[in-house]
């Protein structure tokens, strides 16, 4: 069992959106560990060789810890998966963490169409109620009109979908 994490995005800078949670448990009777101090975790990337994290988990409550990646620690490729384990567990198991390391979020602002700047303001108006041309044409669309359009032809000719 793995507790999946949310998605990180590659070379996150601030801390608290690096943070993974999971749970530890004792190897004896399976009960939550809440005494580890100093506990470093194994990072796989991608299946392959592991590293020991830069930073301690630190418990948070009843068995859940938390570890804070740094920022190199999740400077990979888009969709990179890391699971976190232990390291020199004694006594102890680490619940692995697994996390997708995700691409940066992509601005969807237009701010020129074709290098013409008015081009993209008179779009994004067009579509966002104010109209364009200082409000005076906006797009409109008469659904009394295409409800009442009657539909023509009895589908035998021109192409036809074959599911």
């Amino acid at each position: 069992m793995a507790f999946t994490s949310r998605p990180i995005t590659v070379n996150e800078s601030t801390a608290g959106l690096r943070t993974i949670m999971f749970a530890v448990f004792n190897t004896e009777d399976g009960t939550a560990k809440t005494d580890l101090s100093a506990a470093t975790a194994l990072i796989h990337t991608n299946g392959g060789s592991s590293t020991d994290s830069t930073n301690n988990f630190v418990h948070r409550s009843n068995g859940r810890y938390a570890l804070e990646l740094t920022q190199s620690e999740v400077n990979l490729a888009p969709y990179s998966h890391l699971t976190i384990g232990p390291a020199n567990a004694s006594g102890y198991y680490v619940c692995p963490a697994e996390v997708v390391i995700t691409a940066a979020a992509v601005s969807a602002d237009v701010i020129s169409i074709s290098g013409d700047s008015a081009a993209a303001d008179n779009l994004e108006a067009a579509f966002d109620g104010t109209g364009y041309a200082g409000g005076t044409i906006k797009a409109q669309v008469n659904t009394v009109q295409i409800n009442s359009a009657a539909v023509t032809g009895n589908g035998t000719s021109g192409n036809k979908w074959r599911g």
